[in-house]
């Protein structure tokens, strides 16, 4: 097995918010750990040109804006990518997904409580095992498998040199490291972040709170990069 890099990747959560849809629709107490997931992102491209890719969500672009930020960048809507892909919700009935968020935690007012609270229920409630009114966990795992094949391995291979920094949602990556990481210590917080290095051959070498994991799986990522 051949270890040469292929590209490389930082995928995050977007960083808190009140959900409000309405930019810059991030809240200003969570700007503290978005910004150091932010400079992590930066260290972890080892001096590589960044490319910037989002869902169309507020919340992420208004992310994907702070990471411009941390590159040195001036701040340009028009530098990102927008992939409809890594949003679950708008495929859906996004209506009855954003009133169950706010049933959800109509209750709370810290930004950070809302967000605990609303990812544990994500990830326990019938509405995202059953499909209700979005699509399940194992389709979102599904997903977001698929997302790593491509476009994601499409990106590195038209940006060959360059770092992908691409910012998601609870329900694509956090479904996705569930399965890979010890999570025990709780969710996916927001903006976090996971770090993907593309190995040539079958292989992605996935890092993300201090731990590493090569996945060697082909049945989970049947593509090659010779």
């Amino acid at each position: 097995m051949t270890t040469e890099i292929f590209g490389t990747a930082s995928v995050m959560r977007h960083g808190a918010t009140r959900y409000t849809e309405i930019a810059p629709d991030l809240a200003p107490e969570g700007l503290s750990a978005l910004r150091a997931s932010c400079a992590e992102i930066v260290k972890q491209s080892q001096g590589k040109n960044p490319v910037f890719v989002s869902s169309q969500a507020v919340r992420a672009i208004g992310t994907t804006l702070e990471n411009m930020k941390a590159f040195g960048l001036k701040p340009d809507m028009s530098a990102i990518q927008i992939l409809h892909l890594i949003r679950t919700v708008d495929m859906y009935y996004k209506a009855a997904f954003i009133a169950h968020v706010k049933r959800v935690t109509r209750h709370l007012t810290d930004v950070h409580e809302i967000h605990k609270t609303w990812d544990e229920h994500h990830f326990t409630h019938g509405v995202f095992r059953d499909g209700v009114i979005c699509e399940t966990l194992d389709a979102t795992k599904s997903r977001f498998i698929q997302f790593l094949r491509n476009p994601l391995h499409g990106l590195c291979a038209r940006n060959q040199g360059k770092h992908i920094v691409v910012v998601t949602h609870i329900e694509l990556l956090g479904a996705f490291l569930q399965d890979h990481f010890d999570m025990q210590e709780g969710t996916l917080r927001p903006a976090e972040v996971a770090h993907f290095t593309y190995l040539r051959g079958i292989n992605i070498l996935v890092q993300f709170r201090g731990q590493k994991k090569l996945i060697t799986k082909p049945d989970l990522f049947p593509f090659t990069s010779e």
